[in-house]
């Protein structure tokens, strides 16, 4: 999970069976996150490191990275080098699930606004894009404002 949050996707990763590691650079997220996870019985490994930074200190390989609503948090400065660093954490065929939000354009953040052609521009030059989807069930503010894809890195 890349941008942990409070560990809400973590848990429910973990209890459906997955191996989970849950990163956020927020150490407040992180201890809220593990406190959450002891209280609910599952096991995930936490990390305070910035994935910007790279490597962090726990780098492998991921079969999937999942993010909602982490990459309109970075400042759009540091918003290529983020989709850049993905791959690199992904085994070959590896995938990345994105929940992007904001879509609309808005000015200002966070949340910053995610323009989806320069995100897909970067992206592809190290993932394939094989799942896009604006109809998503999703909480009434942020409908119609938030996109789905999935994307496999390249061998």
């Amino acid at each position: 999970m890349l941008g942990a949050g409070k560990g809400f996707d973590a848990i429910y990763a973990a209890k459906a069976g997955y191996m989970v590691t849950a990163l956020d650079f927020s150490a407040e997220a992180i201890n809220s996150a593990r406190l959450l996870s002891a209280k609910e019985g599952v096991n995930i490994e936490f990390s305070g490191d910035d994935f910007l930074l790279d490597p962090p200190s726990h780098h492998r390989k991921y079969d999937l990275i999942y993010e909602y609503v982490t990459f309109c948090s970075l400042d759009p400065a540091n918003l290529e080098r983020a989709i850049k660093i993905i791959p690199g954490f992904l085994k070959p065929g590896g995938r990345l699930v994105s929940v992007l939000f904001p879509v609309d354009g808005r000015e200002g953040g966070p949340p910053f606004a995610i323009d989806l052609s320069t995100f897909y521009n970067i992206a592809k030059n190290t993932m394939k894009l094989v799942y896009f989807s604006r109809n998503i069930e999703s909480v009434k503010p942020r409908k119609g404002r938030e996109v789905l894809l999935e994307l496999v890195r390249k061998k």
